[in-house]
């Protein structure tokens, strides 16, 4: 079984509306993924924010309880994002990205979802190591 992958709002907005650019690309990619998916609340708080319709978000809610596993973040996950702010300041980071690599240093996943793919090439964990894109390679 292939290991889980952080999923960001850009490839989950996308899925759920037909007529987004990435559209076509994060719904091969959830449709042929076999391993874990992985989010956090902020990237669910900003999908929920750039949805259409109460309809949208509702059916954005309904596909996220079958297919992702939100992960809980605490007080360390809070310190490493406040890092992170702070390091990438210049960029104007939110908060979901910033979330998704404090989760990526707390659990080991390297892998991410994204259709942001400027800051994502930009971003490095503690190591100097950056998350894999798998949605930008087309895996």
């Amino acid at each position: 079984m292939p290991a889980a992958v952080l999923v960001d709002t850009g490839p989950i907005v996308a899925y759920l509306h037909r007529g987004d650019a990435w559209h076509a690309a994060s719904k091969r990619f959830f449709q042929g993924w076999r391993g874990g998916l992985i989010t956090t609340w902020p990237v669910i708080t900003e999908a929920a924010y750039l949805s259409e319709s109460t309809k949208a978000r509702m059916a954005m809610v309904q596909w996220l309880q079958r297919n992702l596993q939100v992960a809980p973040q605490d007080a360390q996950d809070c310190a490493a994002i406040e890092r992170y702010f702070r390091k990438y300041a210049d960029r104007g980071p939110d908060l979901a990205d910033l979330s998704l690599l404090a989760l990526a240093e707390r659990t080991g996943v390297r892998d991410v979802i994204t259709v942001d793919a400027a800051d994502f090439t930009i971003y490095r964990l503690s190591n100097g190591r950056a998350l894999k894109n798998l949605l930008a390679r087309g895996d």
